[in-house]
């Protein structure tokens, strides 16, 4: 099948875009709203990349015409100078182009500016020696590649769909010919395996110009002839951690973890996880549900602040989605993350035994209140106390006894899996709540000096869908933002957890030992954010889109929340 790799250098600020627009339904036609989305990692920028397959790119024609547009989150597009772009696209194999924004086609390369000296390297790599939870890094000689310290390599990424592939992107800054590395596979328990053989070189120069691009493809452990080893198989370090530190806020009284994911301007993967209290647990089919062992992770996008929260209790999780849009009101003291925020401080302390949505809710029902009734409770207190300016969608979950009840207001949502024979089968979830294409349901907050639009809608928690159901202990709850069902499928859901479950099955005591739930949570929003970066994957997002005649393909780019519980005795 002919693969096509498209890589650009250019320089953009948060919340810009490059895009690949021109001639053709699938380029576009001519619209940079509708074109195809390159992406770029802190570890390649300025290189942005787009992948895809050379028929899916031409729409019949054998010659792509186009041009590299950046497009900013306001809408306004900034075209590269000069005639349109013209390019072959390939029969068979594997066609590379690699230019610079703004650069004429025929014109002689001119040399590059100081700040974009290096050369872009692209690994494609195999490795079937992975368990869930594992993380494939390559780490060097170079600062850009850790190093040689694993906690500061380079992090590959594959979805199950593509295992054992495993690709990734790095901008090596200063090319120095003597620069070696090895791929390394780093453990959730703080072990790491360096494959045999000695160090390997950085690849060759690929012919292209003047972007200095590198195609590294190889094997772990495989090196095409003997060599020597060198390096010691297995040692001890310390748990990974993100290099920007993100601080946890805590609510001590009701025994909450709550989260507000912050800005990173750092080199980091912009990700906050965490854990309730709880260890791994033996589920019985006579144990009476009691409480919920929780972990959650949440990964903000490539540029921009994360506006996602959630909080975690032992009875009781949520989440908030901020609405980016509402960006452009901060002059007038909007911020969405910060309403996120609050919104689920409020909701944690209201669902908190003898908070404030216990109280109301049991003015109306005798003894202890049903747990949607709870839930409703919260959203409702939450959207009354915060004080912040922004708009937000919610999902409020909590656990009574052996029923679970929810509060949902827009697209955010829950679903419920049970292991049967056939693997983990999704049993109950949420109904998106929609105005219309991609205009969910949300609370909203503003100043006097905005207030709404004219036809403008305002939703309020009592548009809330409520759920009722009953749970067993060794269910597993997901509660998420929608940055994971926009890009994961859901049978994709259900494959990830079953092979996080399988080694943890595989590691416990028994067959009725549970994953981590921080684990499964991170796994998920890792794949769902990999899912993101790939402009011509077919996402349940960009299925949607065509639906509504949008030319929307690949992942759609988002803060990614995910909360994973089990229910456990």
């Amino acid at each position: 099948m002919p693969i096509v790799t498209l890589a650009v250098l250019a320089e953009t600020v948060f919340g810009e875009q490059v895009r690949l627009v021109g001639e053709g339904e699938a380029l576009g036609e001519w619209q940079p709203e509708f074109g195809l989305a390159l992406s770029a990692s802190p570890a390649s920028y300025p290189a942005w990349t787009l992948g895809s397959r050379a028929a899916a790119l031409g729409d019949g024609s054998k010659v792509l015409r186009f041009k590299f547009v950046i497009v900013a989150d306001n809408g306004m597009a900034r075209w590269e100078p000069g005639p349109n772009r013209t390019f072959v696209l390939p029969t068979s194999g594997h066609a590379v182009l690699a230019t610079t924004f703004g650069e004429q086609p025929d014109a002689v390369p001119q040399a590059l500016k100081p700040t974009l000296t290096g050369c872009l390297v692209m690994w494609d790599v195999v490795c079937a020696r992975t368990a869930p939870g594992d993380e494939l890094v390559v780490v060097g000689s170079s600062e850009e590649l850790g190093a040689w310290d694993p906690r500061r390599g380079v992090v590959l990424s594959s979805l199950s769909s593509a295992f054992p592939k495993w690709s990734g992107s790095t901008w090596l800054r200063y090319t120095d010919p003597e620069t070696t590395w090895k791929l390394v596979i780093c453990s959730q328990a703080g072990f790491v395996e360096w494959e045999d053989g000695q160090n390997r070189p950085l690849p060759g120069h690929s012919g292209q110009r003047p972007l200095d691009l590198r195609i590294a493809s190889c094997t772990f452990g495989d090196f095409g002839e003997a060599h020597e080893s060198s390096v010691i198989q297995k040692s001890k370090m310390g748990k990974k951690e993100p290099s920007f530190v993100r601080q946890w806020s805590s609510i001590s009284d009701c025994s909450t973890a709550l989260c507000r994911h912050m800005n990173s301007t750092g080199d980091d993967d912009s990700t906050v996880s965490g854990s309730s209290t709880g260890s791994g647990v033996t589920s019985t089919s006579v144990a009476v549900p009691s409480k919920l062992w929780s972990g959650a992770t949440c990964l903000g996008k490539l540029s921009g602040q994360c506006e996602d929260a959630y909080f975690v209790t032992e009875n009781a999780i949520g989440v908030a989605d901020g609405v980016g849009s509402m960006s452009r009101y901060s002059k007038y003291g909007v911020d969405t993350a910060a309403y996120a925020a609050e919104l689920m401080e409020r909701a944690a302390h209201a669902i908190a035994p003898g908070g404030s949505a216990w109280l109301e809710a049991s003015t109306d029902h005798k003894g202890c209140p049903p747990p949607d009734v709870l839930a409703a409770a919260a959203v409702r207190a939450a959207e009354a106390e915060s004080t912040t300016f922004g708009a937000a969608t919610i999902t409020v979950l909590q656990l009574t006894g052996s029923s679970v009840g929810v509060a949902n207001l827009g697209d955010s949502g829950f679903m419920v899996l049970q292991q049967t024979q056939q693997g983990f089968e999704v049993v109950t979830r949420s109904t998106e709540q929609q105005h219309g294409w991609n205009f969910p349901y949300q609370l909203m907050r503003l100043p006097s000096t905005l207030g709404l639009s004219a036809g403008a809608q305002s939703d309020c928690a009592t548009d809330c869908d409520c759920y009722q159901f009953p749970v067993r202990v060794g269910d597993l709850v997901l509660l998420y933002s929608d940055g994971l069902v926009d890009n994961l499928h859901e049978h994709e859901i259900s494959e990830i957890i079953e092979r996080v479950c399988a080694n943890a099955q595989q590691h416990g005591k028994g067959p009725g030992a549970l994953a981590d739930p921080e684990l499964l949570s991170r796994s998920l929003a890792r794949a769902a954010q990999v899912r993101s970066w790939d402009t011509s994957a077919d996402s349940p997002f960009s299925a949607a889109a065509r639906r509504q005649g949008q030319a929307f393909f690949g992942g759609k780019e988002d803060d990614i929340t995910v909360v994973a519980a089990w229910v456990v005795p």
